[in-house]
């Protein structure tokens, strides 16, 4: 079995960690997988059917007595 972030054969399993997206990883590099997980970007693209309320009602301020 091979580490995912390093790619280093495992050889025994004292050394083998599952990491929190379920990849085999050696526990010397567990942390550093972890970091590239939490800080991988995710792009959204805005969709193209945005509904938009065209009826807004606006509410005068009130008056102080």
């Amino acid at each position: 079995m091979k580490c995912t972030h390093c790619d280093k054969t495992i050889g025994c399993g004292c050394n083998k960690a599952v990491a929190g997206d379920g990849a085999t990883v050696c526990k010397g590099c567990l942390n550093a997988y972890h970091e590239t997980l939490t800080t991988q970007q995710v792009t959204i693209q805005p969709s193209r059917n945005v509904l938009t309320n065209s009826r807004q009602i606006t509410i005068p301020p009130t008056t102080a007595r």
